[in-house]
């Protein structure tokens, strides 16, 4: 069976990462997003032993990790200010929206995934040697939620 012609749509870089109130998404080089997984649950009753009936259970919707190219000009402040407000355990306006979109060769969203109510978990700054080709710093949030559109 050969490909689809919609498969050509997650080729290199096609894809475009929106985080509310954070500018620095536009940098987003890399993005992985953990599967989505649903317990199951048994609510056999009755005296028939042998049979079984199961139902889904909790949704547990894991981690989102962002590779980003630093900026020279702001070194990324907005993320790392997110990070410190979650990390001082400020309750205000730390859960934000991330859009991560899909394009084809024609510059067309096909796909997307909204990732809701998600917060950091983990910051890394990257490599400060002196011989690091590229900057980059690693964020890594909790997912809430997930829309698929």
């Amino acid at each position: 069976m050969s490909a689809a012609p919609h498969d050509i749509i997650l080729e290199n870089g096609r894809f475009q990462v929106d985080i509310v109130g954070i500018a620095s998404s536009k940098m987003v080089m890399q993005v992985d997003i953990d599967p989505m997984t649903i317990d199951i649950q048994q609510c056999t009753s009755g005296d028939n032993a042998g049979y079984r009936q199961i139902k889904a259970g909790s949704c547990k919707f894991g981690t989102a990790t962002f590779v980003f190219h630093v900026d020279e000009a702001t070194q990324n402040k907005d993320i790392q200010d997110w990070v410190q407000k979650v990390a001082q355990g400020s309750e205000t306006d730390i859960r934000k929206t991330i859009s991560v979109n899909f394009f084809d060769r024609t510059k067309t969203q096909k796909r997307s995934f909204t990732l809701g109510e998600c917060f950091p978990i983990l910051f890394d700054r990257g490599d400060l040697s002196t011989d690091a080709k590229v900057t980059e710093c690693k964020l890594q949030v909790q997912i809430g939620t997930v829309t698929l559109a």
